[in-house]
């Protein structure tokens, strides 16, 4: 949801909210999912299964998980025979800002000022176990499966876990924007906090403040300059703070009146 409010004749406020749950069940174990392509390739496709076939008299047992002298991993057991997962994820953020009109002290100016909140949260329940597998017997003249390693068939273990992220946000920016003729200048000054987490055991922060600068005349020629500085704390305290600045100049081709009715080219600019 949003909500626009007029406090008075030169402040207004806004607050946005939104939250989303997603809940989902997933075969396997250890993001298997993401891996059952490589698994598939890595099988060869000539190879019999994916279970040992029950043949009155046979030595092996079956309905066995078959796989192959260079590969433990079987995709359709991973998919079957390994457990799963089920989630739920739920994401929060919430913004509020006001915003002062400063046309008092000259007109295109304004303050904004927001604090933002941004929560993520992954709760999981698992199962897993492990299965037994067999192996074609390439010694043999006659078909036949053994025993690949020592694994057996486990019954299903049950855990819990959960993952929690999130983002606290504060920001200021001054912003000017004007026009005098054909000749257009704006510009903005901001300074932004951060707390947030990215799975580590500790918060993290971060700091950032810039300027930017904008003039173009006649919306063809234009030039901006920005200045950045900032620090993380995942930086080390020596090297912690950065600055970037830049500068850019355009020519928009588009507007020139040799160009303007040209109807093949509808936007044209060079930028440097």
């Amino acid at each position: 949801s949003n909500v626009d409010v007029d406090v008075t004749k030169n402040i207004s406020a806004f607050l946005n909210i939104s939250a989303n749950i997603t809940k989902y069940h997933q075969p396997g174990i250890n993001n298997m999912v993401q891996n059952i392509y490589q698994m598939t390739q890595a099988m060869p496709s000539t190879v019999y299964g994916p279970v040992t076939p029950d043949i009155e008299g046979a030595a092996w047992t079956p309905g066995e998980i078959i796989v192959t002298a260079n590969n433990d991993n079987s995709p359709y057991a991973e998919v079957n025979r390994r457990g799963f997962s089920n989630n739920t994820l739920t994401n929060v953020y919430a913004d509020f800002g006001l915003k002062v009109d400063l046309g008092f002290v000259t007109d295109g100016l304004s303050l904004t000022g927001d604090v933002a909140y941004k929560g993520y949260t992954d709760t999981n329940t698992h199962a897993s176990k492990n299965y037994r597998r067999y192996m074609l017997d390439t010694t043999s003249d006659q078909l036949n499966w053994v025993r690949k390693g020592t694994t057996d068939n486990t019954n299903l273990s049950w855990g819990k876990g959960q993952n929690e992220f999130y983002d606290f946000s504060y920001r200021a920016h001054l912003d000017y924007a004007r026009s005098f003729g054909k000749h257009h200048v704006s510009g903005m000054a901001y300074a932004l906090y951060q707390r947030y987490t990215d799975g580590g055991l500790f918060p993290l922060k971060r700091v950032n403040t810039g300027i930017e600068a904008n003039y173009d005349y006649d919306s063809r020629y234009a030039l901006r300059l920005v200045s950045g500085y900032g620090a993380s704390d995942k930086h080390w305290r020596t090297s912690r703070w950065v600055s970037t600045p830049a500068v850019s100049a355009a020519w928009i081709a588009s507007n020139e009146s040799f160009l303007k009715d040209f109807d093949p080219i509808s936007f044209a600019k060079v930028r440097v």
